[in-house]
C-alpha cells in the first residue's frame, strides 16, 4: 500500500521487516525489488528480482519486472537473457516478445526487433 502511494523508501523499510520474518516469500522480495527500482537502487532491484524468482521459479512477475528494467537501462545482452527465460517459464506471458523486440532494437538488431515485435502484435490482435 505505502508503494502504491508513491513512497517507495517507507516501503523498503517495511518490506526489509517484513523479510526478516518470512525470508524466502517470492512476493515481498518482488515488492522490494520493485521500491528499489522507485528509489533508483538498480543492481539492488535486480538482486530482489532474482532472490524472488530463485524462491519461486513460477514468480513470473518477478522475472518480469527484471527483464523491464534492464531493457530500461539498456543491458540488452541481458535482457534478452532474461527474456527468453521469461518466454520459457510463461510462454503465454505477451511481455516477453515486446521485451525481446525492444532489446534487439537497442542493439540495433532491425531484424528480430520486427520478428519479435510482429508476434507481439500478432498475439494482441487474436484476442
Amino acid at each position: 500500500m505505502v508503494l502504491q502511494l508513491g513512497r517507495p523508501a517507507d516501503a523498503a523499510s517495511y518490506l526489509t521487516k517484513a523479510r526478516s520474518l518470512f525470508k524466502k516469500d517470492a512476493e515481498l522480495l518482488n515488492l522490494s525489488g520493485i521500491a528499489a527500482k522507485r528509489l533508483r537502487n538498480f543492481d539492488e532491484a535486480l538482486d530482489f528480482f532474482d532472490e524472488a524468482f530463485k524462491a519461486d521459479k513460477i514468480a513470473i512477475a518477478a522475472l518480469a519486472n527484471k527483464t523491464l528494467l534492464l531493457v530500461e537501462l539498456k543491458r540488452s545482452d541481458e535482457a534478452i537473457t532474461s527474456a527468453r527465460k521469461l518466454k520459457e517459464v510463461g510462454p503465454q506471458n505477451p511481455a516477453a516478445a515486446r521485451f525481446l523486440g525492444n532489446a534487439h532494437l537497442q542493439k540495433d538488431d532491425l531484424l528480430s526487433a520486427i520478428r519479435f515485435l510482429t508476434r507481439r502484435f500478432s498475439s494482441i490482435l487474436k484476442t
